[in-house]
């Protein structure tokens, strides 16, 4: 091979500038802007070749997607088409979806500390011009509209092979920055739809804390060395200028009217609360009629139709229901990246939400539910629900004024079918029990997944794509804002006065149809399977559709439909088995690995002195150090198992029935690395701690 020389480089405004640099071992790598030996190593994407993009290679396999979607969601190290590892040490930063880096990294970037694993580097700065002139990061490039980023991607060749890293910041990397990363994110996978994960740019940054906290500790790096904050006096018409352009749809054309003067009847809109009686709408007059065009009695849906990833909603047509594989993989690429929108990816949530117990759920604090009901959303609310999820002798005790009391799942599933929502009809649900800690969650992931059911042919559409949960339930609301309740008290489940009231009501809420006789815990009867004989018969494990007997070629060419409605479910509750058919049945805990559920010592113990053997028919407890170490002490009946060959071999010598609730138990010495490594080979068992 000829002597190579890497190109190691940031894009300055004028253009770029290369630092030509000789590598430290000229034969470990075999790539440079000059000549590409593409022949030497294929990057590898999942099974995807890049050069093979044919026609029948665009129509890949489902489940080639899944198994895409499966390792980018359970390995968070991994770039974003999944080919490698990222080469930057990352943070936990404030946009906990975009990964990002310190201003000491940085700073270690620009000295060449990574020269070995970066080809080339550039660094987008996304404030606007005055700001970037006053002092900005040598040789970044100044992008800070989409039309702009939009320019650059298309711009950019980039080789399968390099590794191209973009790192975004603006002046505190809070809203400007993390915006135009995830918009070239978006545009990216837009490019490469027909060869996902592949992406052009997989690998991007995003600079904690922005520029300022750069230049607070490392201005030497700065050109010049200054700082000019946006909002500084002297560049007042700039910033409305710039603030303009940048917000523009072509990023230079006029901007778009915040609000469209519409010539319509004068309108009253419903801001309302259903009680338990029924919808009790208490009517107003919009503040500003010309501001909103839809109320219940004439909707304008010419005027604007609601974005929904490219479906409109009025075209389900059958062909429309049949739509191509890579407008859900836009969909959910969307959702998954921009946190802030509602659950159908239309538009933004309208109340502010806070990271609360239950992390997979929207949740709002007491203060905002008191704002919420004083009516200082009522631009934006059309129509409200109060979903009180507490058992009617708590209820009657005291509740939000007009709130509806529904705690079953029966309840739920009439409510959701009887409910006509226009999709231009912003409709707020929000959920509570006495503590939202259980029943107001249950009650508001079973909503989700019946909205899903119910919309599966026009994904991501649904009904109620705006739901909360009131975050410390009605306790923490009564104790500071009493004053929305109705009678002014409260009844806890647990007041002695109510155990009757209690027994009935929990067993009615637990049984299948809300009033049937409830399921029995664990008699010998209430089980049909034994290690001795299999009555399959008996009942057939839900698998989102699929039953485990029809294994058959169309069996597997499973639709699309049932694949979202599986993400969805396993998605949204986090308590579930891999395969999403039942709950977990032991107690987990957050541990080292956030992937991976892990059970404590003392847990252990308790399922080796056969506390869940009624829930448990077979446990396996696998020892994943080697074998001096396991001979040296192990768990009683422990298999040893080290190396990823014994794991493969295990699984496919294990015959594990459907119905068999199956249990893998991993442990190494630590459990730092050895462990954790052997669940990713184990594909036979759905439980594994």
């Amino acid at each position: 091979m000829p002597p190579h020389t890497s190109e190691y480089s940031v894009v300055d405004c004028e253009g770029i500038t290369r630092y030509s640099r000789r590598r430290c071992a000229p034969a470990k790598r075999h790539l440079d802007f000059d000549g590409l030996d593409k022949s030497v190593k294929r990057r590898r994407s999942f099974g995807f070749s890049e050069a093979a993009e044919t026609p029948e290679r665009k129509e890949r396999s489902i489940e080639s997607i899944i198994a895409a979607v499966e390792r980018l969601s359970t390995e968070p190290r991994l770039v974003s088409d999944g080919s490698r590892e990222n080469m930057l040490p990352t943070i936990l930063g404030k946009h906990k979806d975009l990964n990002a880096i310190t201003p000491e990294t940085m700073s270690r970037v620009l000295e060449g500390a990574f020269r070995d694993s970066i080809d080339q580097l550039t660094v987008i700065d996304c404030r606007y011009p005055y700001e970037f002139e006053g002092g900005h990061i040598k040789g970044a490039v100044n992008l800070y509209t989409k039309q702009a980023i939009n320019e650059f991607l298309h711009n950019s060749a980039t080789s399968s092979e390099k590794n191209h890293v973009l790192i975004f910041h603006c002046e505190f990397s809070s809203e400007r920055g993390p915006k135009m990363y995830r918009h070239l994110r978006s545009l990216d996978r837009e490019l490469n739809i027909d060869s996902y994960p592949k992406l052009n740019f997989p690998e991007m940054y995003l600079l904690e804390g922005g520029y300022k906290a750069f230049y607070e500790t490392q201005s030497n790096h700065c050109l010049p060395k200054s700082y000019t904050p946006m909002l500084q006096k002297d560049h007042s018409e700039n910033l409305r200028h710039f603030r303009v352009k940048s917000k523009s749809w072509a990023a230079g054309d006029n901007p778009r009217q915040r609000r469209n003067i519409i010539k319509m009847p004068p309108h009253t809109s419903e801001y309302s609360v259903v009680d338990c009686e029924g919808i009790t709408r208490y009517s107003r007059r919009r503040c500003s009629p010309a501001k909103r065009h839809l109320d219940f009695d004439g909707l304008d849906k010419s005027v604007k139709r609601r974005r929904s990833f490219g479906f409109s909603e009025a075209a389900d047509t059958p062909e429309q229901k049949e739509r191509s594989i890579e407008s859900i993989i836009a969909a959910v690429e969307r959702l998954s990246t921009e946190p802030r929108l509602v659950s159908d990816g239309s538009r933004e949530n309208m109340l502010p939400t806070i990271l609360g117990k239950h992390k997979d759920l929207n949740a709002i604090t007491p203060e905002t539910m008191s704002r919420v009901l004083e009516g200082a959303f009522r631009d934006s609310i059309d129509q409200l629900t109060v979903i009180d999820c507490r058992y009617p002798y708590e209820f009657e005790g005291g509740h939000f004024k007009g709130a509806v009391n529904l705690y079953t799942k029966q309840a739920i599933d009439e409510f959701i079918h009887n409910s006509a929502t226009s999709s231009e009809k912003n409709h707020v649900l929000i959920f509570h029990c006495e503590f939202s800690s259980e029943r107001g969650p249950k009650m508001y992931r079973h909503l989700r997944s019946l909205d899903r059911e119910l919309n599966i042919d026009s994904y991501p559409k649904l009904n109620f794509p705006e739901i909360y949960l009131l975050e410390g339930g009605y306790k923490a609301f009564y104790e500071t804002q009493s004053n929305h309740c109705l009678p002014q008290s409260y009844t806890p489940m647990l007041q002695k006065d109510h155990s009757e009231n209690l027994r009935h009501f929990r067993v009615k809420s637990k049984s299948w149809a809300a009033g049937d006789n409830p399921r029995q815990r664990c008699t010998p009867a209430k089980r049909h399977l034994d290690n001795d004989g299999l009555d399959k018969p008996v009942k057939r494990r839900r698998f989102f559709g699929f039953t485990q007997a029809a294994e058959t070629p169309e069996g597997k060419e499973k639709s699309i439909a049932s694949i979202i409605a599986a993400v969805e479910r396993l998605s949204t509750e986090p308590r579930l088995v891999s395969d999403g058919s039942r709950e977990n049945m032991l107690p987990t805990i957050l541990g080292k690995h956030k992937d991976l559920n892990a059970i404590t010592p003392e847990t252990m113990s308790r399922v080796l002195e056969g506390a869940y053997r009624d829930s448990i028919d077979q446990l396996t407890v696998i020892d994943c150090r080697y074998q001096y170490e396991f001979e040296g002490g192990h768990i009683k009946g422990a298999v040893n198992l080290y190396t990823t060959q014994s794991i493969k071999e295990f699984v496919h010598n294990s015959g594990t029935s459907s119905e068999k609730n199956h249990d893998l138990t991993f442990h190494r010495e630590f459990l730092s690395e050895r462990g954790p490594k052997m669940t990713s080979e184990v594909t036979g068992s759905k439980t594994q701690y």
